[in-house]
């Protein structure tokens, strides 16, 4: 599940699918169908000026709008406990609609697919105030809608932009999580299956809130008490670390998560419960908690709701143990592991560098295309750097 983007995430989640479909590993990238990118850029009297991106404009053949798969989103509203399950009424509802552009891997012999949501409303306009002359009341429905997947990475340094942003994140990585519920069930009855079916990998902390969205599903829409719903969350979620310092993770304030998510923050509140009872277990000298000082710490909520969590390198894997989740891994030392992202050899080697290609290709074959591991091959042929430099010309 990933947060597409034109930066360093983007980059790695293109990675992830491409891999994945040269393996001819079944999977779905997921994302926002943002109608304004990042920006376009042009310089004017030695000034960069930021301009709105519009590469929606411009046909695109290979994606296809996928119409019936369509799911409510919803904001605020009220909870009402029903037993161990509870009933989420929103006051504001948008909906996903998907949109696919296939991923075709290594000499096209699998092919996945990178299905991204665009928001569209579920009241298109109210007449009512719109016959009172409250014009902007009337168009407020669509305005929410088109507002969520109209820009990339929209400022969060005011309170507005924050709730945007949370409102964003929340959007696709439920869409996500229903449409693969919706497809997991197609072929398995029984939802305590998923782990063993199913793997999400949460790029960064920008959908961490699918741990409990998921859990809300699993509880409210398919009668798991909440311990087995987190069994089951934990077991299929899986979390990519970016970054080692603290200030850069996010953590929105509970009174914003409470009135935009109310049943998920009820739920954080029993997942950082949850933590407290492991960490008291551990004997630990340590206190990781999710909520603290008025805010939920989505890093720590990714990796209390993850099996397993990795760096980009080993070397910031390793740094994770020591810095920024040194208390969660004393609890959890099993938790952490290396999972190194490099880049895609066959669009940077093969693609992009011809002369390295028919290099390479002359010299161990052309297997390597499909097999780093081939490129061992090159060990015994290296020069030393004396007989190297005699070699330039």
């Amino acid at each position: 599940m990933q947060r597409w983007a034109t930066g360093g995430l983007g980059r790695l989640a293109a990675c992830f699918l491409d891999s994945l479909s040269c393996l001819g590993i079944p999977a779905y990238g997921y994302g926002i169908r943002y109608a304004h990118g990042l920006f376009r850029q042009s310089f004017e009297e030695g000034r960069q000026m930021e301009m709105a991106e519009d590469w929606l404009r411009h046909q695109h053949n290979w994606e296809f709008e996928r119409s019936e798969c369509l799911y409510d989103i919803g904001f605020g509203g009220t909870v009402v406990e029903n037993g161990k399950t509870a009933v989420w009424t929103p006051s504001d509802v948008v909906m996903a609609q998907a949109y696919d552009t296939p991923v075709p891997g290594w000499q096209a012999a699998w092919t996945n697919t990178l299905r991204l949501w665009s928001a569209k409303p579920k009241k298109i306009f109210d007449l009512d105030p719109f016959n009172r002359g409250e014009y902007m009341q009337a168009a407020a429905p669509e305005v929410l809608a088109e507002t969520i997947s109209r820009v990339l990475y929209p400022d969060d340094s005011t309170p507005i932009g924050k709730e945007l942003r949370l409102k964003q994140e929340f959007f696709f990585t439920s869409a996500s999580l229903q449409d693969l519920m919706r497809r997991f069930l197609a072929h398995n009855g029984d939802v305590q299956a998923l782990p063993s079916k199913v793997a999400i990998q949460t790029n960064d902390t920008h959908p961490a809130i699918a741990g409990p969205e998921l859990i809300r599903q699993l509880v409210d829409l398919h009668g798991q008490d909440f311990d087995t719903a987190f069994d089951i969350a934990q077991g299929t979620l899986h979390y990519t670390n970016h970054t080692l310092l603290p200030e850069a993770l996010e953590a929105w304030e509970v009174s914003l998560m409470g009135n935009i998510l109310p049943r998920h923050m009820q739920l954080i509140d029993r997942i950082d419960d949850r933590l407290a009872r492991d960490v008291k277990a551990s004997k630990k000298p340590v206190d990781p908690r999710i909520v603290s000082h008025g805010n939920v710490n989505m890093g720590v909520l990714a990796f209390t709701c993850a099996r397993k969590v990795n760096g980009v390198s080993a070397l910031h894997t390793d740094l994770m143990k020591q810095t920024v989740f040194s208390d969660l891994h004393a609890v959890y030392t099993d938790r952490i592991l290396n999972q190194t992202n490099g880049v895609t050899p066959r669009r940077w080697v093969y693609g992009c560098n011809p002369g390295l290609r028919h290099l390479l290709n002359d010299t161990i074959g052309t297997a390597w295309v499909n097999d780093l591991e081939q490129l061992k091959g090159l060990a015994p042929l290296g020069m030393t750097p004396r007989s190297a430099r005699n070699s330039w010309p």
